[in-house]
């Protein structure tokens, strides 16, 4: 599932063998939701191009659009299976968001390749409407993401982009998902609201930690008073990062920076 996702790479370079480079130039966005126009790449008259798109497709019996695909049936759904065939596009990104469920809140993550660099998801768009829509597929949540979420965005690997895009052959039908590592922090619960945008809303919740009374002593690397990275939350503990490591805490033994809004 993909619900929102992040642009920040101001610029790159997209680079296919069997096509001329195209310059990509991107306003930061870092909430980029449903309904709302997004950049994407795709190929005309024999050249890769940028277009702007609205995310979602809207099918003739709902007024509510699809923002998802799931690749293990593009061919067999009648709603995507002509896209499938004849219209895929690159849907540029740099992360993307999945909320977990804590008691009555819903906590947002992001995840992100390990260097943080521009990536892109398979998408499929259409040219009904006069701006044209474009969904992003989806995949099984891979081990990075399965904890918070069954399924995740199609992250395509450098090596499938021609395959995907390409509208002459059928290679297609067998891109893989990239390999590489995601990583993942806690941001602003102010993502919940799709309205919001802003740097800030990518920013990592911090904490400090500190060892408990009673025997709940912080792990060998995790010094006393450190502040880290919320990666994710069990009942009973935290991940936290700290120096590129993560290390499990007790909950009593973290305490949030700034926002209170972050408190449990």
């Amino acid at each position: 599932m993909c619900n929102r996702y992040s642009l920040t790479k101001k610029q790159e370079r997209l680079i296919l063998q069997e096509y001329e480079s195209l310059d990509l130039y991107f306003m930061e966005r870092f909430n980029i939701a449903p309904t709302q126009s997004a950049p994407v790449i795709l190929i005309e008259e024999g050249k890769l191009v940028r277009r702007e798109m609205k995310w979602g497709f809207i099918p003739k019996w709902s007024k509510v659009p699809i923002r998802n695909a799931q690749f293990e049936t593009l061919d067999k759904k009648p709603t995507f299976k002509e896209a499938f065939q004849t219209r895929r596009c690159l849907v540029p990104a740099t992360g993307f968001y999945e909320w977990q469920s804590i008691g009555k809140r819903k906590q947002p993550l992001l995840f992100q390749l390990q260097d943080e660099q521009l990536f892109f998801f398979a998408g499929l768009y259409s040219n009904k409407a006069p701006e044209g829509n474009f969904v992003i597929v989806t995949e099984a949540a891979n081990k990075f993401v399965r904890d918070v979420h069954n399924r995740m965005p199609f992250i395509l690997g450098p090596d499938d982009h021609s395959k995907w895009l390409d509208p002459k052959g059928d290679g297609y039908k067998t891109v893989k998902p990239t390999t590489e590592s995601l990583k993942t922090y806690w941001v602003s619960d102010r993502m919940n609201s799709s309205r919001v945008e802003g740097r800030e809303l990518a920013k990592p919740v911090e904490a400090t930690v500190k060892s408990i009374f009673g025997g709940y002593p912080l792990p060998n690397g995790l010094p006393e008073g450190a502040t880290v990275r919320i990666q994710g939350f069990q009942p009973g503990y935290f991940d936290v990062e700290f120096e590129g490591k993560t290390f499990r805490v007790f909950l009593g033994g973290v305490t949030f920076k700034g926002d209170t809004g972050m408190l449990l």
